[in-house]
């Protein structure tokens, strides 16, 4: 099983034109294995998927991580709750695969990482304005269904889904009007009613 997550791992990192509808079969039928080491590799592989993909995957979130949120198993959720704030950055093209400060690693990959420009403050190195441009902003029907993590009973998952919140609602444009937007904070800010203290602590 090590050797699939792995080989998972090291897929979503080739550039986009290698072999990309492969790859994204790949990663669906690892999403349906309801194996939780295969499933959970491949949701924190995705972002980086998506990343090389480029925008015009973006639909991919749907198709392949929208089935998986009614999935029961704790690692499957976990894995969710700590990786849709980064896929917000993605999906809105403000992400970079960038260098770990520890260094280099074995295997290479894993010496990966992806920031934000916009939630990160991160400096764009190749001079070309990106990070000071007006990134596009995320549909928020993407990420509604997210947000039943937050009535999780596991207290890291609610965690987990609380720190996601803030790269999510930034890269959301907030607005009154829209009754989607209202219902994403509604629920959000039920959390500072949480009985859990540590919860309501975390959220703020």
């Amino acid at each position: 099983m090590s050797v699939k997550c792995r080989l998972l791992e090291g897929l979503a990192l080739f550039p986009k034109d290698m072999s990309p509808k492969w790859r994204v079969h790949v990663f669906k039928q690892a999403f349906s294995a309801q194996i939780g080491k295969l499933e959970n590799t491949a949701m924190t592989s995705f972002p980086t998927l998506l990343l090389h993909l480029g925008p015009n995957a973006n639909h991919l979130v749907h198709d392949l991580i929208s089935p998986v949120i009614d999935d029961r198993s704790r690692e499957v959720q976990l894995s969710l709750a700590n990786n849709v704030g980064i896929l917000a950055c993605v999906v809105c093209r403000k992400a970079v695969l960038r260098y770990k400060s520890d260094g280099l690693k074995s295997p290479f990959y894993e010496s990966f990482e992806i920031q934000c420009l916009s939630c990160d403050n991160l400096k764009d190195e190749q001079s070309n304005n990106a990070s000071k441009s007006r990134p596009n902003l995320v549909d928020p029907n993407m990420f509604v269904p997210y947000l039943t993590l937050l009535s999780s009973d596991d207290t890291a998952i609610k965690k987990s889904i609380i720190e996601s919140l803030k790269r999510m609602f930034g890269h959301i444009g907030v607005r009154a009007k829209s009754s989607t937007i209202v219902s994403m904070l509604d629920t959000a800010l039920d959390v500072l009613v949480d009985p859990d203290y540590n919860i309501r602590v975390s959220f703020r």
